[in-house]
């Protein structure tokens, strides 16, 4: 829980690799008498606070916790209050200059990204004497129920925090409201069918081997065969599928929406100039965000595809400015 783990090589598109891991559990009767002294390390880490940090944050923290009798119930009451006083908010205003972050979100914007919220916590808990850190990963995404494999995408990025209890170490808590990204799925199967035969006494073996590689083999073959069968159907009912588009008018259609939305359009061209200045495309494997990180210099830009993208609502002017100011920029 102190360290990471570094595979010596960097992943390539189409790479699969394994992690296992123990789900970790600790029950709060015992983390409430968690009360021993900190080691070294962890009172010279984890205990630091920005120059920035305000009295009222500092109060705020205090008056939370007044009646919580440990640092568990601390802990708790800060988780809480976050989860019960902001709203969650995919776009907050912009920090104002010469500001603390913490203290605008509490006190200002009221509202923001799971980032804010952890922040917020991780603050509050430090000013009261309670080890805690800002970590950063990912969800278990959505379970696909036909490969038994989970698909964790980038919207599943997620930030949370850890707090220190001696004896148990760092014990994960959640104070964004709405994140639903740890469900109890219950066992992952492995393949298709893999479970078909629970619960049937089989002859003894090796004849219950055998049938149980068969089916395992059977589970792996199905579906790369009915992918291929889907292929073979939808290339034969292609052109009747254009007659059918073309008589519903789905395509004028779509570029009609196009045509009303040129707040989208112009932040995508600027997006595409700023690409052929660089002369680096995005492959069609990566997002915005993974080709803005080999070149930082389209950071900015990326966010606002991502907004463009992705949000229901059309982008501000402001936005929109932005964008054609980056599509005047010249690297």
């Amino acid at each position: 829980m102190t360290g990471g783990i570094k595979i010596g090589q960097p992943l390539n598109v189409g790479m699969i690799y394994s992690v296992v891991s123990t789900r970790q559990t600790t029950d709060p009767v015992k983390l409430r008498a968690a009360e021993g002294e900190y080691i070294d390390w962890i009172q010279s880490r984890y205990f630091q606070l920005p120059d920035s940090t305000t009295e009222r944050v500092r109060d705020l923290a205090q008056s939370i916790t007044e009646d919580a009798r440990t640092k568990y119930d601390k802990v708790i009451a800060i988780r809480d209050y976050l989860l019960a006083t902001y709203p969650y908010d995919y776009f907050p205003p912009p920090q104002a200059p010469n500001t603390d972050a913490v203290d605008q979100f509490l006190f200002v914007d009221r509202r923001g990204v799971c980032e804010h919220f952890v922040s917020a916590m991780v603050v509050m808990l430090r000013s009261l004497g309670i080890p805690a850190r800002f970590v950063v990963g990912y969800g278990s995404g959505s379970y696909n129920a036909i490969t038994g494999y989970y698909e964790v995408r980038a919207n599943d990025a997620h930030a949370w925090v850890e707090v220190y209890f001696p004896g148990y170490e760092w014990v994960a808590f959640d104070p964004t409201p709405g994140w639903t990204g740890n469900p109890e799925t219950g066992a992952v199967q492995t393949w298709a069918l893999s479970n078909l035969l629970a619960g049937v006494d089989l002859p003894s073996l090796p004849l219950g081997e055998v049938f149980q590689a068969g089916i395992a083999t059977f589970s792996r073959m199905a579906v790369p065969l009915l992918a291929l069968a889907g292929l073979v159907a939808l290339a034969m009912l292609a052109p009747r599928i254009r007659k059918w588009w073309r008589r519903r008018g789905f395509g004028v259609r779509i570029r009609h929406v196009l045509a009303r939305d040129p707040a989208r359009r112009q932040i995508f061209l600027a997006y595409h100039d700023a690409q052929r200045q660089l002369k680096s495309y995005r492959e069609s494997s990566q997002t915005a965000q993974e080709h803005a990180a080999i070149h930082p210099e389209l950071q900015e830009i990326a966010g606002l595809v991502d907004v463009a993208a992705y949000r229901p609502q059309p982008p501000e002017p402001a936005l929109i400015e932005r964008a054609l100011a980056w599509k005047r920029r010249r690297f």
